[in-house]
């Protein structure tokens, strides 16, 4: 019988996440497959949630760490679950409730397809039972997005491969995160998932699929309005990063070209921050980009093109959304 590492990212969760956090707790306790371990790790809260999930859940594990910083508690949860006997991971954010029959639902399908390593769920936004996500979809500019999202319930595609797998909820194989290693923590926060999941694809034969059948609810919309100065930031710099270590030379240039002139924060100063932060680290970027050359399989470029339109992707007339542009 296969078993199941849960980790569980929390941080300040009783303000960011209106007690979801515990709900989020709970639908994994109460998963039909039990063969399961459940640990939360703490990215150095200094509110009591960590105190109420001890309260509230004695069986599980609490990895507390001293420092929150970048990527580095997902990392020490890679490291736990690769030092460990399971046969799978999940990682998940803290504002998510799942379907009782998700792990079992990721089991089968895992099993069906062996040549999947990462696995993307149906994300459903918990408020108003739109679609959160059906996987990622990346265009030839770099930028990444929730495939469907705003959908009707009624537009929920069929399980496919996707090019990349969303980070809030990703079933993962051993031997697939053996191949693709941890998140980067350049990014510190955004598109560390994407990155994640072009570095299993370049270094490894493995496959990435979206699972219609393991259904989970995101409260994604209680931070939509939300959108913070330093979110747009990290969502500009870490796109400009992204591009610098995957794209082949000529898509390097013109999505350059593109973001140079179009990509904003909405602010000078934070435009300013961003250019000046990737001119500070370039040499960095240029090594992981020589680095990604040398060890990796080419670049799958033909996977944006198959899953999206290119330069232009509509998210149709029955979405909560209007149309979107993403070049």
């Amino acid at each position: 019988m296969k078993h199941v590492c849960i980790q569980v990212l929390n941080y300040n969760s009783e303000k960011n996440t209106n007690g979801m956090y515990l709900d989020c707790i709970l639908s994994l306790v109460n998963q039909s497959y039990k063969n399961i371990k459940i640990i939360v790790i703490d990215n150095n809260s200094n509110d009591n949630s960590i105190i109420e999930i001890k309260n509230r859940f004695e069986e599980i594990d609490i990895i507390t760490l001293k420092k929150n910083f970048a990527t580095i508690a997902f990392n020490r949860g890679f490291n736990e679950f690769l030092n460990s006997e399971s046969d799978y991971l999940l990682i998940s954010n803290n504002d998510i409730i799942y379907n009782n029959d998700f792990i079992e639902k990721s089991i089968e399908f895992s099993e069906k397809h062996e040549d999947g390593g990462f696995f993307t769920p149906l994300m459903i936004m918990n408020d108003n039972n739109k679609i959160n996500s059906t996987g990622i979809i990346i265009n030839r500019s770099g930028y990444a997005w929730d495939r469907d999202f705003g959908m009707n319930e009624n537009r929920i595609k069929e399980s496919g491969e996707v090019i990349a797998a969303s980070g809030g909820a990703m079933f993962i194989k051993r031997e697939a995160l053996m191949k693709s290693g941890s998140f980067d923590p350049i990014y510190r926060a955004y598109y560390e998932d994407v990155d994640l999941s072009l570095s299993l694809r370049m270094r490894s034969d493995f496959k990435i699929y979206y699972n219609k059948q393991a259904i989970c609810k995101h409260g994604f919309s209680m931070s939509w309005n939300k959108q913070s100065i330093e979110k747009e930031y990290y969502m500009m710099r870490n796109r400009y990063i992204f591009i610098v270590k995957y794209f082949p030379i000529k898509m390097l240039i013109n999505a350059l070209r593109y973001l140079f002139f179009t990509s904003t924060t909405g602010n000078k100063k934070y435009n300013f921050k961003v250019y000046m932060n990737l001119f500070l680290i370039l040499p960095l970027l240029i090594f992981k980009r020589i680095k990604i050359m040398c060890e990796c399989k080419r670049f799958p470029a033909a996977l944006l093109q198959q899953y999206h339109g290119v330069p232009i992707m509509e998210i149709q007339k029955d979405s909560i959304y209007k149309k979107v542009k993403i070049i």
